[in-house]
């Protein structure tokens, strides 16, 4: 056993460097490094406090390993371990693209645990882990794509005039184009147009293998263009999301691209180039919020382009060259053989639970069970029991009955809550509130909640309703934005 266990940790076969799955575990820890640089380590906040050291040693260091040795699948399942931790540390309240990894490393170990059962530890190889995980994590891929899309279905994100597709393109091109898109004719709408285009486009050329090379080149595309908004940190979800298309492109394509002489993608020159931005970070504190914004951006931006270069993505004609190969190509690129005789795929059907649990998180706001973290951000949609600003969906079932409770607050000692007093019709979940409070039991507040009395200003520790028994497991599984009409012209995660 001891022995089965140091081959596994020692990495996969010679042969591994020549497969997709070497750079696949190369831009899964990339993007794991550059999420850690967001505002829980720099810019620590109230709703997202910096980590404890431990925890964040340990992510940067499997990280770090993982991208000096991409090929070794012990690496691989310790970064799939250490940022299931940190995300499990943080629920609820983890970023879209932070749980959606967290989601993908589930997969991750499961499909070690899949190829595993059927060859036994020793035949645990990092090009047969890939194998085993691609298929559901191309499913999740569309699926997630068709729910950013399904969520923008709404009046507010199709208003030019508050919609959060409109703000953020606004602020990228502030320094070089100061009117506003809104005062331009039909650009803003053009922006949300295009955006519900691609969205929808990949989703369902995700789904369809012969659209697969096509989905994936203009979702690349896409996401570049996302993280232009480097004020807003949206590198970091970019880069989550090209693991995800990597895994999704044909595997000829993949295969091909990790033949190449300059497969490695620069691996080495990324981690110098993280390793000098966190020490300007150490050196200039009162910087750290230009650094994380520009300085890891274009970090993330250099190795993106890197990529896409070796891809044959960004030299003379290849854009028309690769959209024609598409239209050409057939199902038959996807090596169905191989994953046939995977010693994994007898047991395969379990990891069925990673698009299950993306769809699920995707049909919460409808349900009720949570309305942020819901591959929801930015998307200007505000539902609740009796209202709703989708054009399709006309309210949310609220299965749970949390958000027809809620509560108005009145007064509040705490910049958070009192964020959301300010807001015209502002309410919050009573099961959100008790949520908060329990992270936060030295607040001062005073709330009307219907059907109770009105309570006095003074310490939330001291509420008997508040004080109640805890909200066990459900306090790590949901989460819920404020509630109230204004709410939909707030772009928020």
């Amino acid at each position: 056993m001891a022995a089965a266990l140091s081959k596994i940790l020692a990495g996969g076969p010679a042969g591994a460097a020549a497969t997709p799955a070497p750079l696949f575990a190369l831009l899964y820890a990339a993007a794991i490094l550059l999420h850690i640089v967001w505002p829980p380590v720099f810019q620590p906040t109230p709703a997202f406090p910096a980590p404890p050291p431990w925890l964040l040693t340990g992510v940067v260091l499997a990280a770090v390993a993982v991208i000096h040795r991409p090929a070794a699948v012990g690496r691989l399942l310790w970064l799939a371990t250490i940022q299931l931790l940190d995300v499990a540390y943080y629920l609820p309240g983890v970023p879209n693209h932070w749980l959606l990894t967290g989601l993908l490393s589930l997969a991750i170990l499961g499909a070690a645990g899949v190829v595993a059962l059927r060859a036994g530890p020793a035949g645990l190889q990092l090009g047969e882990l890939y194998q085993t995980l691609t298929p559901p994590v191309r499913l999740s891929a569309a699926i997630f794509y068709f729910f950013t899309f399904f969520h923008k279905l709404n009046t507010d994100f199709l208003n030019p005039d508050v919609s959060c597709a409109v703000r953020f393109f606004e602020q990228t091109l502030a320094p070089f184009a100061p009117v506003g898109l809104a005062a331009l004719p039909g650009l803003g709408a053009a922006v949300i147009g295009a955006t519900l285009a691609v969205e929808l486009f990949v989703a369902v050329g995700l789904a369809v293998p012969r659209w697969r090379q096509g989905a994936c080149l203009l979702g690349a595309g896409f996401h570049l263009l996302l993280a232009l908004d480097a004020p807003h940190i949206f590198y970091n979800f970019s880069a989550v999301m090209f693991v995800f298309l990597w895994v999704c492109l044909p595997a000829s394509r993949a295969a091909w691209i990790a033949r190449q002489p300059g497969g490695r993608v620069g691996r080495f020159h990324f981690l110098g180039g993280y390793a000098l931005l966190v020490g300007l970070v150490g050196w200039f504190p009162t910087k750290a919020g230009l650094v994380q914004a520009f300085g890891f951006s274009g970090l993330w931006f250099a190795f993106a382009l890197t990529l896409l270069s070796h891809a044959g993505l960004l030299g003379r004609y290849n854009v028309v060259r690769l959209a024609r190969a598409a239209r050409r190509s057939s199902p038959r690129p996807t090596p169905r053989a191989p994953l046939a005789a995977s010693p994994g795929r007898r047991y395969a059907g379990v990891l069925l639970l990673l698009p299950a649990l993306v769809l699920l998180n995707g049909l919460s706001p409808y349900l009720g069970l949570k309305t942020r973290t819901a591959w929801q951000m930015y998307s200007n949609l505000n539902l609740a029991a009796h209202y709703s600003n989708h054009v399709i969906v006309p309210y949310s079932l609220d299965v749970g009955g949390f958000l027809a409770d809620s509560v108005h607050i009145v007064v509040t000692s705490d910049p958070v809550l009192g964020a959301q007093q300010g807001r015209p019709g502002g309410r919050l979940s009573w099961f959100e509130l008790r949520r908060y409070v329990a992270q936060h039991p030295d607040v001062w507040l005073a709330y009307t909640r219907p059907g109770h009395p009105p309570t006095a200003f003074g310490p939330a520790e001291q509420d008997p309703a508040l004080k109640a028994p805890g909200l066990g497991v459900l306090g790590k599984l949901l989460i819920f934005r404020p509630l109230g009409a204004a709410n939909a012209g707030v772009c928020d995660w």
